[in-house]
């Protein structure tokens, strides 16, 4: 390791930093954790004495060189302008740009205190997320098991803790978080930890935001990427555009007249119909319960185009009678399409009705049929949800 700087340092600049040669610059890459390189066309005092100060606040856990542009420099460490500042890490695997912050008069003040900001990050890892904020923090040991088929929208924020931008982004983030929150769940995922995850949303720059709607089965493709300002204000307003365009979520509704009966089962085709005892022979407590079971399952139920209704037993036996309804509570899995029905035998809690649903299309031994017109649905009393 000796030999190795000594090879490298063979020139130093005036301003203190490490000058390399073109084949000096892969090896720098490696020396230490972290890297920072300085590529010029020409000399800038001022910016080498910045980054010879960040070297020295360091005292040597970081490695700061820099080297002259020339044609033959590897294209992972040119720029579309110069002076640019590279940041190796990885091992010298990864190269990313620092995109510097200066001011019209040449003052660094800015850069100095954002990159110790940046490599402090880097050198002691902890995420963008503060604590007791509304944003959740994402990788790729729970990313699957809390986005997928989620009830809620994610927005999503893949971000690197050297990045200045992500670092400008976070406390928009956590207030956009805040005014949405109960209606999209906002996440961080850090990149550098979960390069992976990052690779599967094709994550190329920092920060880079995703929306996913929620009961997304694959994420991956049903993200929306979000190219607009980094304040909270544009960012809430972009969701709320994206909400206002989502199908409203599936709600349990009281069957209490057949114009209920028609907008959530007859138009939608298909629907979930239940038949809870009639309040003379229950309490409120009781359907209570089941309605309960049934919003649990409504929330994890991934298709949209399904109705939800439930109706008191025993108040219409004619249509009851084109069901074969002779117990309750009974559950059933209607298609007004096709005038055809299966009915659930297993006991009325939320697993059995989750493995009902998922399962009865598949049974067409168990399929019942309708026979003639399905009756009209004599109009009921609508429960207010007080105690009886």
């Amino acid at each position: 390791m000796i030999l190795l700087f000594a090879v490298l340092a063979v020139t130093v600049s005036n301003e203190g930093l490490r000058y390399l040669k073109l084949e000096d610059l892969e090896e720098f890459s490696k020396t230490t954790s972290l890297n920072i390189i300085l590529v010029k066309r020409e000399k800038d005092e001022k910016l080498e004495k910045t980054l010879a100060e960040v070297n020295e606040h360091f005292e040597g856990s970081i490695g700061v060189a820099e080297i002259n542009y020339s044609h033959d420099l590897p294209e992972k460490f040119k720029s579309s302008s110069y002076p640019a500042i590279k940041i190796a890490y990885n091992g010298g695997k990864s190269i990313a740009e620092y995109v510097k912050p200066i001011s019209s008069h040449g003052s660094y003040g800015k850069l100095f205190s954002s990159l110790l900001t940046a490599i402090e990050r880097k050198l002691k890892p902890k995420t963008l997320v503060e604590q007791g904020s509304d944003v959740v923090t994402l990788d790729e040991s729970n990313f699957n098991k809390t986005v997928i088929n989620s009830n809620y929208p994610y927005m999503i924020d893949f971000f690197v803790v050297w990045c200045i931008h992500c670092q400008d982004l976070e406390p928009e983030w956590a207030e956009a978080a805040r005014i949405l929150r109960k209606r999209v769940t906002f996440g961080a995922v850090d990149c550098d930890e979960n390069k992976h995850l990052a690779n599967g949303f094709n994550v190329i720059g920092y920060p880079t935001i995703y929306f996913i709607p929620a009961k997304s089965s694959n994420p991956y493709t049903a993200a929306q990427k979000y190219d607009g300002d980094p304040t909270s204000q544009a960012i809430v307003s972009w969701v709320e555009s994206k909400l206002r365009k989502l199908p409203e979520p599936a709600h349990l509704v009281h069957v209490t007249s057949y114009s209920d009966l028609e907008s959530e089962c007859i138009f939608k085709g298909l629907c979930v119909m239940v038949f809870l005892p009639n309040r003379r022979k229950s309490d409120s407590k009781t359907w209570n319960h089941y309605i309960n079971i049934m919003k649990e399952v409504i929330d994890s139920e991934i298709r949209t185009e399904i109705g939800w209704v439930w109706i008191e037993g025993n108040h219409d036996d004619q249509f009851e009678a084109s069901f074969g309804i002779n117990e309750y509570p009974t559950l059933l899995f209607v298609s007004y399409k096709f005038k055809t029905f299966h009915t659930m035998e297993a006991k009325f809690t939320a697993p059995s009705i989750k493995q009902f649903l998922a399962t009865q299309v598949s049974k067409s031994d168990h399929t019942k049929y309708i026979s003639g017109e399905i009756p009209m649905f004599r109009e009921a009393k609508k429960w207010d949800g007080s105690s009886f």
